[in-house]
């Protein structure tokens, strides 16, 4: 294992200090008035870090015809949605969206509206498992919170964070009753997961420079293939899910149905390939939908 510098570890200390008291703080709040000022934090912030540039560069790249105004509404929302995000994420553990106790929005209407869940409840009934895919759209950790929360056994892909004890805080603040497997070690431990009879979860719109280049809202980009290959590989269906922000910490989650399979009489590579195109296909139509809730901060495409 290799050691940490001290700036290092002073560093991480610092880090996960400044993680714990904005947990601490959230949970101080209910989740409305949490997510309210999470907006108004990375309102302030976010167009004073460097990424904010790295978002104005893709937005220019990818719509080209939004002018200076719609492009500075799209990052002001997702600035706006980010910061909710965050400080909505120590909230977690308190949210179950099928629970009739759940918190109500302040005017008393639901929380949560979930729709196409009949393809969970086939799943469950008939003891298949799938591949959901999501992207970094609106609070994409409710997505996994609604399949776990609906009785799915999931297995989940995430990128663990650089500093260890950030780590340790953020995954105490994701639900119990789901597995979580790291990104680096993810191929065998999710098909081990799936002869266990669990279904996966993955995140699959961020760049993968190693990836295969799939188009990706009209631009060639590298792209994760872990949703096509685990589904071609053990036979799953591969089923879109897509989380909505529809105003403050209120959110739609839509369960797709799964995506058409490759012909299964051609190469392996081209079928993943295939697959993966309408999978970004989906996303891409999401995106364009409502671009003010995804993540424009990442290095998504090769430079032009």
């Amino acid at each position: 294992m290799r050691r940490r510098s001290p700036v290092r570890r002073l560093r991480h200390v610092a880090e996960a200090f400044g993680l714990h008291s904005l947990v601490a703080t959230a949970r101080a709040l209910d989740i409305d008035r949490a997510s309210a000022l999470g907006s108004r934090v990375f309102r302030i912030l976010g167009p004073r870090l460097p990424l904010h540039g790295t978002a104005e560069r893709n937005l220019c790249r990818i719509l080209p015809d939004l002018d200076a105004a719609g492009r500075a509404r799209v990052l002001a929302g997702m600035w706006d949605n980010l910061g909710r995000l965050a400080f909505e994420f120590p909230h977690l553990h308190r949210l179950d969206p099928f629970h009739p106790e759940v918190a109500p929005l302040p005017d008393g209407s639901p929380r949560f509206q979930v729709e196409g869940l009949d393809t969970v409840e086939r799943l469950r009934a008939s003891g298949q498992s799938a591949v959901f895919a999501s992207a970094h759209l609106a609070n994409w950790e409710i997505g996994a919170l609604v399949l776990t929360r609906a009785g799915l056994p999931m297995t989940y892909v995430y990128r663990q964070a650089d500093n260890p004890w950030a780590d340790r805080v953020i995954q105490g603040c994701r639900p119990q009753g789901a597995e979580f497997v790291r990104k680096r070690l993810a191929g065998r431990a999710l098909l081990d997961a799936v002869r266990r009879g669990r279904s996966v979860g993955v995140v699959n719109d961020q760049k993968l420079a190693e990836g295969p280049l799939v188009e990706f809202l009209g631009v060639p980009a590298g792209t994760a293939p872990v949703a096509a290959s685990l589904a071609l590989r053990a036979d799953l269906p591969v089923v879109p899910l897509r989380v909505q922000r529809t105003h403050g910490a209120a959110f739609r989650v839509t369960i797709e149905p799964a995506l058409p399979v490759p012909a299964d009489d051609g190469p392996r590579l081209e079928r993943t390939l295939a697959l993966l195109h309408a999978l970004n296909d989906r996303f891409s139509a999401w995106i364009l939908a409502r671009p003010e809730q995804w993540l424009w901060i990442h290095r998504r495409w090769p430079a032009a």
